[in-house]
């Protein structure tokens, strides 16, 4: 395994400043709790959970990222960057190919995606999120999302994946399954009336691109 050289917050904060951006090279930077903003930071960096980000900053590929890691609006990350659960993710962040994402991720409106991403469970997706070619949910590969905010009992999201072979499929609530499922689930609430109106526009919706 590759032996990192751990920095405390000393020793990041004398790393130079090339091209108003702080060069940040490979390693352990999990006793860091602070980051200045446009850091560029290379392959294979290692953080801890509760880190704080500012806006603007740039992650090189393969970098790791601990659980609670709470990262600013218009960061860039790499190819190949790995995040562990309940991290946060401002606007308009931008992610390169294969980024694997943990459970429970909350990604804010803009956000987009490369080709190539996986979502764990339980990730939560603000609105205007842009996915590219093969991004990868528990269902499969995916190249379409639709949301709908401020249903059922608890102002919820439900989500629609239109998959790479045509089928749909839903998470809603604790629900995860075929969109066929869903609509034999919902038949069993109150809520039939609400949610099922939504079947033909997220159908038509997916017809459209």
């Amino acid at each position: 395994m590759k032996e990192f050289i751990k920095y405390t917050q000393e020793m990041f904060n004398e790393l130079p400043v090339i091209n108003e951006r702080k060069e940040c090279p490979s390693g352990d930077y999990s006793e860091i709790k602070e980051f200045a903003s446009e850091c560029n930071f290379d392959d294979g960096c290692i953080f801890s959970g509760w880190c704080n980000f500012g806006q603007y900053c740039y992650f090189g590929s393969n970098c790791e990222f601990g659980s609670y890691c709470s990262f600013g609006k218009n960061c860039a990350f790499g190819k190949r960057c790995e995040f562990n659960k309940f991290a946060s993710f401002g606007e308009c962040c931008e992610f390169g190919e294969c980024c694997d994402f943990k459970f429970c991720c909350k990604f804010g409106y803009d956000c987009y995606f490369g080709r190539s991403c996986k979502f764990g469970g339980r990730c939560s997706f603000g609105e205007w999120c842009s996915f590219a070619n093969c991004c990868i949910c528990e269902f499969g590969e995916f190249d379409k999302i639709v949301s709908f905010g401020g249903f059922g009992r608890g102002d919820g999201t439900t989500y629609f994946f239109r998959l790479i072979n045509g089928e749909i499929y839903v998470r809603c609530g604790c629900f995860k399954g075929s969109i066929d499922k869903w609509e034999e689930k919902v038949k069993e609430t109150n809520l039939e009336k609400v949610y099922l109106a939504l079947v033909p526009a997220v159908k038509a919706q997916f017809e459209m691109v």
